[in-house]
């Protein structure tokens, strides 16, 4: 089936774009003639090569990817656990694609697309997994000693309120919260001090 110049010309559509040997850019759809229409060189530029198929597979990949992910507009913290999820959902969703492959399928160049993107999204999740450790633990952990804090003071507030002790003995409180502080220098050893 023929197209219409105006079908060529239409920005949304991508065409091949390989320069023809009289120098013109060759005006075919882009992936014409290959499986992987839309993406890439069309069958009589190389389209139909290992390398584009590669290519056009990637390609394909990533979009799916975007497609699929939905942006995050939370506090850094959050956005950093958001992307951990993300990579870790990317490591299942190309193992996924290479699990059941014959070794016929792993050495095609889809097979061969997947296997690398595999490995590539698995060292990425493992730099996401330090940074968020690096930058989580801290956080994290004087978050939880913020927490603990403000659930000891509120406890601490209402056992004074249902004890109605009288001035004199409320004049002996700090005295016996000095005493008693020691308890307290012995849980911090597990929570970093607070800064």
């Amino acid at each position: 089936m023929a197209h219409t110049s105006e079908q060529r010309n239409n920005l949304r559509t991508p065409l091949c774009g390989a320069k023809k040997k009289n120098g013109e850019l060759c005006r075919a759809f882009a992936g014409q003639g290959t499986d992987h229409v839309g993406i890439g060189r069309c069958k009589y530029h190389g389209g139909s090569t290992s390398s584009h198929r590669q290519h056009a597979t990637a390609v394909e990949a990533q979009r799916q990817m975007i497609v699929l992910s939905e942006p995050s507009e939370k506090d850094p913290m959050q956005t950093l656990l958001d992307l951990h999820a993300r990579a870790a959902g990317q490591v299942v969703f190309a193992f996924q694609r290479i699990k059941d492959m014959t070794p016929d399928e792993y050495a095609s160049p889809e097979g061969q697309t997947f296997l690398r993107m595999y490995t590539d999204e698995r060292e990425r999740l493992a730099r996401i997994a330090e940074v968020c450790v690096k930058a989580g633990v801290e956080v994290k952990m004087l978050q939880i000693q913020e927490q603990q804090q403000e659930l000891l003071i509120r406890w601490f507030d209402a056992v004074l309120g249902r004890l109605n002790l009288s001035e004199a003995q409320m004049d002996k409180l700090p005295a016996a919260l000095d005493a008693a502080h020691p308890i307290l220098e012995g849980s911090a050893r597990v929570l970093p001090a607070a800064a």
